[in-house]
């Protein structure tokens, strides 16, 4: 008995992020009285395929086999391509997509053998939206679109709300920048705190810049403004991330506001920071309003009762955690107004820190005859979980 040759099929991807995993699935081939298994080895060297953004051309790849006998044919086996893309016969992806997402398919290599050799492999690609801030205001002129060219933030978030969107900035610099930040290169002044409605089944918003100090985003507190603003309130179901993006001097419970979370950011979401600057919040006491008003402030920085990341390189400076000074603590009343909770961050939820800073974060206490202290230079937080790993985490305090 004799057994036909067998076929070794390569199948090359030429590409740059490594999302693509073997399938080396390889059924058996039946010919006449015979049973050929077709031996099957695929390498794709880059590893992956590379995503892209909404309505932009993607780069295009070529599948390359070797190791039967060409020609080889490639098609898809299971799963979709993203929308407006295609593959050729010869392995060829190209084309323009259309709608955002995350795509898994099964790309299939087939030689010219009398008993072709097969090889299968299965591949992902991410489109996202890409949305480009060219203005420091903080106006919602209903832009970022043709009809209206000026884009400022607040009108990419609200574009954003399908979720599976890139925010990026092209600025060119602004007098926007008070003198003590003349360390950033540009400076969006919030008057009322960015709201996150982007999906997050749907991959949510990311806001990128080129670096840390390319645009702060901040709540008025370092021009001493009266009426100060959070920056970021990213709400439940909802996920945000930031990259290179620092965000500070935002703060609570002014004017009798009740809203005593997270001076900085309040995230009831998923959130990651990466590589980013949380600096100069404070969470104050909303101490006007009895028994409901006198509740401390927590999270000078960020409060997190859902999930976050903060991680390679972020820091969180300066970030206060206030007491109050109008009514004394009593928790047998169901009040506790003078304890500041959190200097950094107050997390009720899941917070997992890696290679980040948390420097001269400050939980302060002002009422000098109650017995009840401050918790939290740096963390302090009620039920959920904290994760530290990694070598460089510097931390004041957890509690």
């Amino acid at each position: 008995m004799r057994l036909s040759k067998m076929s070794v099929v390569k199948v090359v991807v030429i590409a740059t992020l490594s999302i693509c995993l073997f399938n080396l699935n390889m059924p058996p081939l039946l010919i006449s009285n015979h049973i050929v298994r077709a031996a099957t080895t695929l390498t794709v060297n880059p590893p992956g395929l590379p995503p892209d953004y909404l309505n932009n051309a993607y780069p295009s790849q070529t599948l390359v086999a070797s190791g039967g006998v060409a020609p080889y044919i490639f098609q898809i086996s299971g799963g979709y391509l993203p929308y407006g893309l295609s593959l050729t016969s010869a392995g060829v992806l190209s084309g323009t997509p259309t709608q955002v997402g995350t795509y898994s398919f099964t790309v299939t290599a087939f030689d010219s053998e009398s008993s072709p050799g097969l090889g299968s492999r299965s591949c992902s690609i991410t489109i996202t939206a890409l949305i480009t801030v060219n203005s420091t205001a903080d106006v919602a002129y209903g832009g970022c679109r043709p009809s209206i060219p000026i884009c400022t933030l607040r009108d990419a978030l609200a574009s954003a709300n399908s979720g599976g969107v890139t925010i990026n900035f092209a600025l060119s610099g602004n007098s926007n920048c008070p003198q003590a930040d003349s360390a950033y290169s540009n400076c969006i002044e919030l008057n009322t705190p960015l709201h996150i409605t982007s999906n997050a089944a749907t991959g949510g918003v990311s806001i990128v810049a080129p670096n840390p100090n390319y645009v702060l985003i901040s709540g008025g507190g370092e021009k001493q403004i009266p009426n100060l603003s959070q920056v970021f309130i990213n709400e439940a179901g909802f996920a945000l991330s930031l990259y290179n993006i620092t965000a500070g001097y935002g703060s609570t419970g002014n004017n009798n506001i009740i809203d005593e979370d997270g001076g900085v950011i309040a995230n009831y979401g998923t959130m990651t920071i990466d590589n980013s600057v949380i600096e100069g919040g404070i969470a104050q006491s909303a101490s006007a309003q009895p028994f409901d008003g006198y509740q401390p402030g927590e999270g000078g920085g960020i409060f997190n009762s859902g999930s976050m990341t903060i991680q390679d390189g972020s820091q969180l400076n300066n970030n206060t955690a206030n007491g109050s000074t109008g009514f004394p603590s009593n928790p047998s009343l169901g009040f506790e107004g003078q304890r500041g909770l959190g200097g950094a961050v107050f997390k009720i939820g899941t917070l997992v820190v890696s290679d980040s800073q948390f420097n001269s974060n400050n939980a302060v206490f002002d009422h000098s005859s109650d017995s009840f202290p401050a918790t939290g230079g740096a963390i302090a937080g009620q039920g959920g979980s904290i994760a530290i790993s990694k070598q460089h985490v510097q931390l004041q305090s957890i509690f």
